[in-house]
């Protein structure tokens, strides 16, 4: 009997040890996660103020797998975050919003389920208290000697006021062609924001000469045609104001 148990305890042993290989073995076979970098718009904000990231290359997971940023108090663990949310595929840019001041890192961590809790880049910033309400900045004058010979846009049927959720039709200047690894973009942002900020966007399709936003909730908002990207960052160079009622 003594014999018996013996060898059935070296049996769940064996399976054990088998079942560890195949785990690490498995892990070993996973994509190695792609080097990524990450840029914020600014290294210090007010609390409530909008913090842009762009990433070096667009986000690339492995089928099934999600990347997903968080915005957590410097010196906490990787595993320990605050404010979060998923990307999606090809993401190129994201963004956060801090609630409290203080000394804060984003993190873009590594694809969901299978990448853990990873982080594959973290840029740190201080977020300081809300600053105090100031009077809009005066409307942005585009010189016209900053934007010849690009291109530019008008509205197909010349109007300046929506309804909410209709579709602006665009028409451009001329067909739009980015050279390669460029792209022109455009997006519908509330009046009055920096031209680093946006609401509604999408890259222009090489070749095309008419384009549409949506529009989003009412108030007053701005079209801004954005130069090439990633060359020339968040340069505008064409914009038209228009009012969603």
């Amino acid at each position: 009997m003594l014999t018996r148990r013996l060898a059935l305890a070296t049996a769940a042993i064996a399976l054990v040890t088998a079942a560890t290989g195949c785990k690490t073995l498995f892990k070993k076979r996973r994509r190695a996660a792609p080097a990524y970098t990450m840029t914020v718009s600014a290294s210090s904000v007010h609390v409530g103020d909008p913090i842009l990231i762009t990433f070096g290359a667009p986000l690339d997971p492995p089928e099934g797998d999600q990347y997903w940023t968080s915005l957590a108090a410097v010196g906490s663990p990787d595993d320990d975050w605050g404010t979060w949310h998923y990307l999606p595929a090809g993401a190129l840019r994201d963004k956060h919003v801090a609630t409290q001041p203080g000394a804060f890192e984003l993190r873009l961590h590594d694809a969901y389920p299978s990448g853990e809790q990873g982080v594959l880049a973290r840029v740190a910033l201080e977020v300081k208290p809300k600053a105090a309400e100031a009077p809009p900045p005066p409307p942005t004058v585009t010189a016209p000697e900053a934007t010849a010979g690009r291109p530019t846009f008008s509205i197909a049927d010349g109007r300046e006021a929506f309804a909410s959720g209709e579709k602006i039709k665009i028409a451009y200047s001329e067909a739009m062609r980015a050279p390669t690894g460029q792209q022109y973009w455009i997006t519908l942002a509330p009046a009055g924001s920096e031209d680093g900020d946006w609401g509604k966007w999408h890259f222009v399709k090489n070749g095309a000469k008419l384009d549409e936003l949506e529009t989003p909730e009412t108030g007053d908002f701005e079209i801004r045609l954005h130069d090439l990207y990633p060359a020339r960052g968040h340069a505008v160079i064409a914009r038209k104001a228009v009012r969603v009622d």
